[in-house]
């Protein structure tokens, strides 16, 4: 089960001494996940404990989504690691970070991280992002391909919880479901974005 991995990868962390949220945290993380067997979707969004109808802004969720354009989009995520930042009640608006390749993605993320509101990393911490911040924040540039608006009546699941002693986890699993094109050719054009 999905929230197992989360464990043991925690467990093992502490037994070596790695203090999650830390840089050295992000690389000890992404040494066990690569190679790692692929963690299934579907088992993710059976996690009854992680499960949730309500979305908080500055937290991380994955859920899945069909997009209403998806016929004219040139390509999409089904299953989006969102941090939502602005919640209404038909839609949102989030940063999907499955559109940045891992190694910017994890700088972005550092970025991010220095903007929550507090460095506990707990249950209670969470991104203190605004749209209006990342437009004129230029070291937070990365969040221009990963800006998205999603329609609660086209999301498909739960949303899935990501607690912050998590966050290095759920960064670096290969979860994105990108259709009409492949994850390289959408990390490119992510980069030109920036």
């Amino acid at each position: 089960m999905p929230s197992d991995i989360f464990q043991r990868l925690k467990s093992k962390a502490a037994e070596e001494g790695i203090r999650v949220g830390t840089p050295s945290a992000r690389r000890w993380f992404r040494k066990r996940i690569t190679g790692m067997e692929s963690i299934s979707r579907a088992s993710l969004m059976k996690d009854e404990v992680r499960a949730s109808t309500r979305l908080t802004p500055g937290k991380l969720y994955f859920f899945s989504y069909d997009p209403k354009l998806k016929k004219v989009l040139p390509y999409y995520d089904r299953f989006p690691l969102c941090i939502p930042i602005d919640v209404g009640s038909d839609n949102f608006l989030g940063l999907n970070l499955h559109y940045l390749p891992p190694t910017v993605r994890l700088r972005f993320f550092d970025k991010l991280a220095e903007i929550t509101n507090n460095k506990k990393f707990n249950s209670t911490t969470k991104m203190a992002v605004t749209y209006k911040m990342l437009k004129g924040a230029e070291k937070l540039s990365a969040f221009r391909p990963t800006i998205k608006r999603y329609l609660r009546t086209h999301v498909r699941s739960k949303f899935i919880l990501i607690p912050a002693d998590e966050w290095d986890i759920a960064l670096l699993l290969p979860m994105a479901d990108f259709k009409k094109s492949s994850e390289s050719k959408i990390w490119t054009n992510s980069r030109k974005m920036m």
